[in-house]
Formats: C-alpha cells, structure tokens, sequence
C-alpha cells in the first residue's frame, strides 16, 4: 500500500515538523494523524495535543501554539482541520504571512498536521512550495486495485477470520471501496465468526446496507442474471422510494462501463487513465471487468440498446418508468439468449406492461 512507507517512516522516529495531508481517502489521514501521536510520546496529552478548526481559528493562532514549548514532554503536537480555508476564501483573518514564516522556520519541538479533506489546494502558493521542502505534503488517493485487495486480505488477516476471493470482493462493492467502511464492517465479521471463513453469503447477510451500496449490489445481481436477488433486490428498493428512472440509468452507466472495460481489455494493452477518462475508481473499472466477462461485446452493445429503447419509451410516454424497469430486468436473460420479446404498446402512459411471474407492478 502506498502510505506502508509513511507508516514504516513515522514509526523509525523520523519526523518531519509540517504535515499536510489531503485527498479523498480520509481513513489514510486518519491512520497517519494516530501514528504521529503515537510517535510524539505525548504523555500529558492536555497539556501538548491541541486541536485547532480553521474554520473558526486563524492558522497564526496554529502557528503560535507550535512555537510554544512542550511541558512535561519532548514535543508538542498541534492539528488543524479544515486546511481549505486557507485558499483565500475563509472569512476567518488568516495571516498567511506568519504561516509561511513558520512553515520556513518551524520549531524543532513541534510537528503540525494540516488535515485539507478532498480539496485541492493551489500548490503554487509560497507556503505549499516551504511544506514541501521542509515538511511532508502527503496526498491520500483512493488505493489501487491491488493496494485495495491487499490491504482487505491483511486487515482480515489481523482480525483472525478468512473470507474467500468473492467474499472480499463483495464487501468492496458494497462499501464503494472505501476503507473506512470497510475497516468497521470486517470489526463486525470478525465478531460474527471469529477464526472462521466469511463467505459471500455472509457479507451480504451482515453488511449493512447503506442506500448508495444497496443500489450498487443490486445492479451487481442484475448483471450477473442473479434473477432471484435482482427481483427481490428491484422490490426492496422501489420500496424505499428509489426512483425508477434513477436505476435504470445507473443500470446503464453499469454496462457502458463494462463495454468499456472488456472493450479495453480484448484490445490487448491497458490505459491506466481510463479509470479517470470515465470518472470510477480503478476497483470500480476492475470489477466492470469481472462482470463484462460474462458478455461479449455484442451482448453488451446489445444491452445497452435495449436501454436506450426503454429511455426513449419512457419520455414518450408509452411506458412508466417502473415498467420500464421492470420489463428491462425480467426480460433480460431472455433476450440475451436470443428470446423475441416486445415491449407492449400502450396509449395511457400510466399502463404499465403485463404482469410477469415475480414482475414489480407499474
């Protein structure tokens, strides 16, 4: 994983006096800050831990803090969130001019930590260019694929329990790869069957469902044909007032990216910016891969035809949304394997199609 060296640094006693850390995985941040107060040996933490918002403080207030001596111990540690404040768009008075001249010379019994979250700071700025030559400016991306798997199978690894290749690819879908979320949930699983294997099964009996990942491993069940849970998975959410036309369009976003991932991939080279050129996480481009395996690319074109039918059906009225979506996800291991079947015709935009054993009434 890429922040092992930060970890392996920190914890070989070499600190620097400024940390900037920002970017999207805040769980990496979050590791970091609790290995620096590990290693700064605050033994009075009241007296030498201060925690600063700069939402509502001054950074030359951070700055005054840092310059003052540790009591009773050999550093002082001093956090600030809210780092994005300092881009100029902060009605807090920052001194600018005194955060530079401190990051220039900083104090040899202090280490700063300046938390950003996922804002982009303008690196142009004269106190980035000094953090970055006497500090750390150490940006926190979403992990690769790799790095992401890895770090599952270790984290398990630590817990005491064993989940299978599906199992952990599983519990990555369903939290959208997020650490955070994945570290609280494998707290639950290694609870449930401590020194035992988690199976697919398991995660999806045990993860909680939150909304957005509920969508996610519901639109996995449809592209995998998983009729059963796709049917039940489609009944669930249209019960919790998910919009119709919402899932079919993320139905769609789905295949297109699978398209796009097998297209890639029988093509014989890779481009490590197609993840970015389509807006996904790599695991997310990874696992379109695993589920665009199951098609040929016709299939795939074919599909995403079937889509743009529905859409078309649905703003001209001639079926509802929840019919379209419904007859989409009941018909599609039919037509898939060459099945004839066609849309009904209908006048009254709010007849629906005719029911279908296990089908969601319009």
């Amino acid at each position: 994983m890429y922040w092992d060296s930060w970890i392996r640094e920190i914890r070989g006693g070499t600190l620097a006096p400024v940390y900037v850390l920002g970017g999207p995985e805040t769980y990496v941040a979050r590791m970091v800050v609790e290995e620096l107060e590990n290693a700064c040996g605050l033994s009075v933490p009241e007296l030498n831990l201060g925690r600063y918002d700069l939402s509502e403080t001054p950074i030359q207030q951070v700055a005054l803090e840092a310059r003052t001596p540790p009591f009773f111990g050999d550093r002082r540690l001093v956090i600030a969130t809210g780092g994005e404040a300092l881009s100029g768009r902060s009605k807090v008075p920052h001194d600018l001019t005194s955060w530079e001249e401190y990051v220039a010379d900083p104090s040899p019994t202090a280490v700063v930590v300046l938390l950003l979250g996922d804002h982009k700071m303008d690196e142009r700025k004269k106190w980035v260019r000094r953090v970055k030559e006497t500090g750390r400016w150490w940006m926190c991306p979403s992990p690769k694929e790799s790095e992401l798997t890895a770090w599952v199978n270790k984290e398990v690894q630590r817990r005491g329990f064993r989940m299978g290749a599906d199992a952990v690819n599983r519990l990555i879908l369903m939290s959208g790869g997020h650490l955070a979320l994945i570290a609280g949930e494998l707290d639950k699983l290694s609870l449930y069957a401590p020194g035992q294997t988690i199976s697919r099964e398991d995660v999806d009996l045990l993860v909680v469902p939150f909304p957005e990942q509920d969508i996610f491993r519901w639109v996995d069940d449809v592209v995998r044909l998983d009729m059963d849970r796709a049917l039940t998975g489609l009944d669930r959410l249209l019960k919790q007032k998910e919009n119709p036309f919402k899932l079919l369009m993320l139905l769609a976003r789905q295949f297109r990216l699978m398209y796009h991932a097998l297209n890639e991939y029988k093509s014989g080279h890779v481009n490590t910016d197609l993840s970015a050129e389509l807006g996904v996480r790599p695991y997310a481009l990874k696992i379109a891969l695993e589920q665009g395996r199951r098609y040929t690319l016709r299939q795939l074109s074919d599909v995403l035809q079937w889509l743009a039918d529905a859409d078309a059906d649905i703003k001209t009225g001639r079926r509802t949304d929840r019919a379209a979506l419904n007859d989409f996800v009941v018909t599609l291991p039919i037509r898939l394997k060459g099945g004839e079947w066609n849309a009904p015709k209908t006048s009254n935009p709010r007849a629906g199609s005719p029911s279908r054993p296990g089908s969601v009434k319009a």
